[in-house]
């Protein structure tokens, strides 16, 4: 089963086979820690990811006409480029110990199996 690797200042490389999820990638979580926070960040993409963040819900965060449908438009772009993540090890800025990261989320999405599927 594919895991999560931490990036650092120190460990930037990216080994054979995994994948940066991270800032700066197609995968990065769009709701920053930076303004909700990162347990509620990394929730919010769990529940975005699961169609669960209506148009309304994300104008109650502070979005606007705009950024809603560009978070529109990349939830699909994320779900079809999930099997791309399919049995890669994800690297991401979290602590390797935290709770919360989206990567987690990707790592669980990516590689559902379908007999999970049909459950």
């Amino acid at each position: 089963m594919p895991i999560r690797i931490q990036r650092t200042k120190l460990f930037r490389d990216t080994p054979p086979g995994s994948a940066y999820v991270g800032r700066g990638s197609r995968w990065a979580n769009p709701f920053l820690s930076s303004r909700f926070g990162h347990a509620r960040a990394v929730g919010l993409h769990r529940a975005w990811l699961a169609g669960r963040l209506s148009r309304r819900i994300l104008g109650r965060l502070g979005f606007n006409d705009y950024e809603i449908a560009a978070l529109e438009r990349l939830r699909r772009r994320t779900l079809r480029s999930l099997d791309l993540l399919r049995g890669r090890d994800l690297i991401c800025w979290c602590n390797r110990t935290s709770r919360y990261c989206h990567a987690d989320i990707l790592l669980a999405l990516a590689n559902i199996t379908d007999l999970e599927c049909a459950a």
